[in-house]
């Protein structure tokens, strides 16, 4: 049985958190970059708001790694793809495929799309390309009569979770339809999916913040609450013997239910 050490700083990570900066002097908003069209940059904040910035305005674009993109510019016919590393002094900068820096101006960029998570080399999706927001949890090995505040703490987390799974099933059939479309159909399918990308955001933060309450609720170590004698603790919750023991918990560590 696998242990869980999960911190919070932890919990951010998981959860997706926007690691991009759109940057306008000294103003500096957290988000994800989503494309460039018309002079402008769409980005979305970290405050779940998608917002069309003037280019003109922006003084560079930061982002947490770089990112498959598409693009078209005044001097080419055809879309070019490469992976983008940022925006500075009214340029974009491009790896090539080789591995060599493709910088293109402002004043000759067209438009950029960065690509969905999800696309592969191949031009196929498979899903969304994020990893599920947390570990894998087993439900069934919490037991006992729960408290208020624990049994509150479930059910906020089986909403989240069936909340989430349910819009992901959805996008994964919309990436089946599309994988089958061409022309129009795909285009059309892939634009309703860069929404849906934005709109799953929401969901993912409050999955994520849910299994955090959980793990408050639920603090003990999985072994003690095994061996606990469920009469003695006047029927609290216990969890199920683990395969191994665990190593002894050292000073300091924060110790958490066992999570499958």
């Amino acid at each position: 049985m696998k242990r869980l050490l999960l911190s919070f700083a932890m919990v951010v990570i998981a959860s997706g958190a926007f690691g991009d900066q759109l940057i306008m002097n000294s103003i500096t908003k957290d988000g994800s970059l989503q494309g460039f069209e018309k002079g402008k940059f769409r980005f979305y904040t970290a405050k779940s708001k998608l917002i069309n910035e003037q280019a003109s305005r922006v003084t560079r674009i930061e982002l947490s790694s770089p990112k498959k993109a598409t693009y078209q510019t005044s001097s080419s016919k055809k879309d070019e793809t490469a992976m983008l590393k940022g925006y500075d002094k009214e340029k974009f900068t491009f790896l090539g495929k080789g591995g060599e820096e493709i910088t293109v101006p402002l004043s000759k960029m067209i438009k950029m799309e960065i690509a969905l998570e999800s696309e592969t080399e191949g031009g196929k999706t498979s899903g969304s390309g994020d990893e599920y927001p947390i570990p894998a949890v087993d439900l069934a090995s919490f037991t006992g009569n729960f408290s208020p505040e624990q049994q509150a703490a479930m059910d906020r987390f089986k909403a989240a979770k069936q909340a989430f799974d349910d819009f992901m099933s959805e996008s994964a059939a919309m990436v089946n339809e599309m994988n089958q479309a061409s022309g129009a159909g795909r285009e059309a399918l892939i634009s309703q999916l860069r929404k849906r990308k934005i709109e799953e955001q929401p969901l993912r933060k409050d999955l994520v913040a849910a299994y955090s309450a959980l793990l408050e609720a639920f603090p003990r170590k999985p072994e003690e609450a095994a061996k606990a004698d469920h009469s003695a603790n006047g029927g609290q919750p216990q969890m199920e013997q683990p395969d191994k023991p665990a190593a002894p918990a050292q000073a300091g560590d924060q110790i958490q239910p066992d999570l499958r």
